[in-house]
């Protein structure tokens, strides 16, 4: 996996480098227009030296008679074969110089560019009118690619030795840029398991404070997990104990009876302390399937009325066996996007709560219908009802109404709760018109 600071190092290092190669072939590309221009105005210079020489020695005498006592080896800079000058007259070569050829180096009038003797020559030709003597100056382009050359060794050079020096400061910039990064990984590194308080955000960059309060964000769902799994934890524990104490003493009557009838209900008892701690631990097990935030299941179109009503038939033995009129209606067919298996479980504590709270020979009425924007789901019972100070602690896990003598773990609201919750809808619990019993409402969203 790439390093941000490697990649930090190379994106800066490499942009520097990239616009110091732009610049270094601007420089190399004005100062070669430059030199260019100065050496073609020294040529222009020279061509009118050479022409106003020329002119003054035609006027005091012939050419051929001029005798100059100077030797033909002699040598006054090493630059001196590079230039070259000729004045040619009546098809010959009146004068030129040492390094000149026998022949015209160029035919072409004004400046011009040409290969003499291997080597590429930058020349001005200038004529008279009649074409009959001519000046012709030049040199070597040795001699401008040298001075540029020069030029830019001593423009990059200093450039170049700062490379490392630069690289240092990079490196040192990034190192102190990153410096905060570093210091919430080694806070977090150093942490306990159990140690989930939130990290300090007063001195963190702008560009960090984003990652820092995901982090706190992340430790306060994980803190708030972990406290409540240790409260279910405990909660269980203590809800198991009991039912399984029971079972204990049963069975314990049930080994010193002397008489069938006594051990007969000893026996009748653990068995329903059996089913007891059953129900008990399939609450929980539900419960802990769906509590998870990690919840994979996919949601889907569910048709609610189908849901309903299966549970309405599957739970219709409870309720005639105590003389409940258990009721379903629904208008139309309703679908809502969610998981089915969690809606039915949903909708089956909520009849099974019913029923049990509702004395023999009452009314429960289930009814599905469209609101506006919403799908509504009630459960009404005519039973004792939740006193409104305690409809918010119903919902809480295990909690259960002091002076309530119906069986129960306290969990069916709780597992309730939490499907509405993973569904995005919204839980309410009221009394009915009647001014007697439950009313329990669930609104889901219209999808």
């Amino acid at each position: 996996m790439s390093s941000i600071r490697n990649r930090l190092f190379l994106h800066i290092f490499g942009l520097f480098i990239m616009i110091w190669a732009i610049m270094m072939a601007a420089a190399y590309f004005t100062t070669r227009h430059e030199i260019e221009e100065v050496f073609d105005a020294q040529l222009a210079q020279a061509m009118h030296v050479l022409h106003d020489l020329v002119q003054h020695e035609v006027k005091e005498e012939e050419l051929n008679s001029i005798q100059l006592d100077i030797p033909q080896n002699f040598q006054s800079h090493p630059y001196e074969k590079k230039i070259a000058f000729q004045v040619w007259g009546s098809g010959h070569m009146i004068l030129g110089s040492a390094s000149a050829p026998e022949y015209p180096m160029t035919d072409v009038e004004g400046y011009s560019d040409n290969i003499i003797g291997g080597q590429k020559w930058r020349l001005l030709l200038k004529s008279n009118q009649e074409k009959t003597s001519s000046l012709i100056v030049g040199e070597r382009y040795e001699i401008r690619n040298e001075l540029i050359s020069e030029i830019l060794l001593h423009v990059s050079w200093p450039i170049f030795l700062s490379l490392p020096f630069l690289a240092f400061l990079i490196t040192m910039g990034i190192n102190r840029g990153l410096a905060p990064l570093k210091k919430v990984a080694d806070d977090v590194s150093h942490r306990s398991p159990h140690q989930l308080a939130p990290i300090a955000i007063q001195n963190a960059p702008l560009e960090v404070q984003p990652l820092v309060t995901s982090l706190n964000n992340l430790l306060t769902r994980l803190d708030d997990a972990f406290e409540s799994e240790r409260r279910f934890t405990a909660n269980a524990a203590h809800e198991l104990r009991t039912p399984l104490a029971a079972l204990k003493a049963q069975a314990q009557v049930a080994m010193k009876a002397d008489d069938n009838q006594q051990r007969h209900w000893a026996l009748k008892q653990i068995v329903c302390g059996v089913d007891r701690a059953t129900h008990l631990v399939e609450q929980l097990l539900t419960l802990a399937r769906i509590d998870p935030e990690s919840i994979s299941s996919t949601q889907e179109p569910v048709n609610l009325n189908n849901v309903v009503e299966a549970i309405c038939s599957e739970l219709a033995p409870l309720a005639v066996n105590k003389e409940i009129e258990l009721e379903y209606s629904s208008k139309e067919a309703v679908i809502v996007m969610g998981i089915s298996a969690a809606l039915s479980i949903m909708v089956r504590n909520l009849v099974d709560n019913a029923i049990r709270y509702t004395p023999q020979g009452g009314e429960i009425n289930v009814s599905v219908f469209k609101s506006g924007n919403r799908i509504i789901l009630n459960v009404t019972d005519n039973g004792p009802g939740i006193p409104e100070h305690e409809r918010t602690r119903v919902l809480d896990r295990f909690y259960r109404i002091v002076g309530n003598n119906q069986t129960g773990s306290g969990l069916g609201l709780s597992i309730v709760k939490r499907i509405v919750e993973l569904h995005s809808a919204s839980l309410e619990i009221g009394q009915p018109e009647t001014g007697k019993g439950t009313l329990i409402t669930v609104s889901f969203p219209s999808p």
